[in-house]
């Protein structure tokens, strides 16, 4: 099918009678095939001994339908047929001086929705894609530090094994679960872009501390002193140091055990104070799990980490897919830090037992 231009007409009825919204602006596109390939992109076969410039999108007879060539890297293609024999998307393909990425067309159906290459659009979809070739290739981190996060969207993952004191963990999937979630906060502004990440299960099990106690909040804890330092460690080895993004957070670092916990009637004991420290990273506070606080003692558990990550918004069965137990920074008591139930329930346990842990950090 040749290409044309496709642009809807302002009474919302688009010019091959296809009933679209009404956008309140004109977007010209180009449709081929019955694809939408977003804003201002044709799609035709790719030629031999072409130019190419980047950004150019093009198909070749090896790929399955749905699948799109999407030059990466300038140049001249090759005199002869280009063969692909195992196309994926992500994929890299060289073609005389020109690089290809396989990409995924974002439908196979007539549309002309408009979805804009920025944080605050992709943070309302939830995909699922596999990205670890993308990562790999360099481009995610690209894509990530000029903001437009093209092809990344919460609930994708990165595939990547971990070591952390001395365990690996194979294969696990870290899952994206914001975009520019921290972007303008801290003490010290957060301006480099990034993807929040957390793996889809617990990374071992460990301690808060090794009393029921939550002196010290939980800057003073044994989980932020001790096991925190090793899963930074994990994390930089996994991706690379340069990729993981040091910011600062609000901790909490002391409690009055005297006045009563926001948590249960009968409960006392709270987080009376917070600071600025810098983080690599971390666990989860209830805000950004459940989007409130639900057994935190008190703000001092909260600070601008307020709310929720974009994934769990999306699809709440994340939160307990695993159906485990696992550990939030927030202080419930006294003697207790908060925690995810293994049925998905808000809890609170004694600081001493032994809970998942499933970290998150910025990924850059």
């Amino acid at each position: 099918m040749a290409t044309r231009p496709y642009v809807p007409r302002a009474d919302g009825e688009s010019s091959i009678g296809v009933k679209e919204k009404k956008w309140g602006k004109i977007f010209a596109y180009e449709i081929d095939e019955g694809t939408s390939l977003g804003n201002n992109k044709s799609l035709g076969y790719r030629q031999p001994s072409t130019s190419y410039t980047l950004g150019v999108a093009s198909h070749n007879s090896d790929l399955p339908t749905g699948m799109y060539l999407e030059c990466t890297t300038a140049g001249i293609s090759g005199s002869g047929t280009l063969t692909i024999s195992t196309p994926t998307v992500g994929g890299i393909v060289s073609d005389g001086t020109v690089t290809w990425t396989v990409r995924k067309m974002e439908s196979t159906e007539y549309h002309s929705r408009v979805i804009y290459d920025n944080a605050a659009a992709h943070n309302g979809i939830y995909r699922g894609e596999d990205l670890t070739a993308y990562f790999n290739s360099g481009e995610m981190s690209a894509a990530i530090a000029d903001g437009s996060f093209r092809n990344i969207y919460p609930g994708d993952y990165i595939i990547k094994s971990i070591t952390i004191d001395g365990t690996t963990y194979s294969n696990v999937k870290f899952i994206i679960m914001d975009l520019d979630y921290h972007l303008h906060c801290g003490d010290t502004e957060t301006t480099a872009h990034h993807v929040a990440i957390m793996p889809e299960e617990q990374l071992g099990t460990a301690q808060m501390n090794s009393s029921h106690t939550t002196t010290g909040g939980y800057v003073g804890s044994a989980m932020w002193t001790t096991h925190i330092p090793k899963v930074v460690a994990g994390f930089e080895a996994a991706f690379g140091a340069a990729h993981i993004l040091e910011h600062r957070e609000l901790l909490s670092n002391a409690i009055d055990a005297n006045v009563k916990s926001n948590s249960y009637d009968g409960w006392s004991g709270a987080a009376s104070n917070w600071a600025w420290t810098s983080v690599k990273a971390n666990l989860a506070n209830e805000n950004m799990v459940y989007g409130a606080p639900v057994l935190s003692s008190s703000l001092y558990d909260t600070g601008e980490c307020n709310s929720q990550l974009a994934a769990f918004r999306l699809n709440h069965g994340l939160i307990c897919s695993k159906r485990y137990w696992w550990w939030l920074r927030s202080v419930a008591r006294s003697s207790d830090f908060c925690l995810v139930g293994d049925n998905g329930n808000a809890h609170g346990t004694g600081a001493a037992n032994s809970s998942g842990v499933r970290p998150i950090a910025l990924l850059r």
